[in-house]
């Protein structure tokens, strides 16, 4: 299964994902940000233009950290940078790893894991 650009979101708390499950054989390759005082951190991205700059894009906020989960379902990796939340939304964007993703897209052989959601 392949995510793309997921998203939930509440006042208090935002989270984006996206990567893999691989179903067969029960591994994660996630990656994602968490952005903490949702509703106040985005305010900032509704400003025209500005705040889509600002915050990285939609959904995103001034301030998150980001993080990874790789490896399989019984025991994850999961890794948070936490200096990414001293950075504003575009410059950990620019910053976050991509590498999740790119092996993400080279492990869907199987039909079963490459139902996308």
């Amino acid at each position: 299964m392949v995510i793309t650009d997921g998203r939930a979101k509440g006042s208090s708390l935002g989270l984006t994902v996206s990567g893999s499950i691989l179903t067969k054989t029960k591994e994660l390759k996630l990656h994602g940000s968490v952005i903490p005082a949702y509703f106040l951190n985005t305010l900032i991205a509704k400003i025209p233009l500005l705040g889509e700059v600002i915050t990285g894009g939609k959904d995103e906020g001034l301030f998150g950290v980001t993080y990874t989960i790789t490896g399989f379902y019984e025991k994850p990796d999961i890794n948070v940078n936490p200096l990414s939340a001293f950075a504003p939304g575009l410059i950990r964007k620019i910053f976050s790893s991509d590498e999740v993703e790119a092996d993400s897209a080279g492990d869907l052989d199987e039909k079963d894991d490459e139902e996308s959601y």
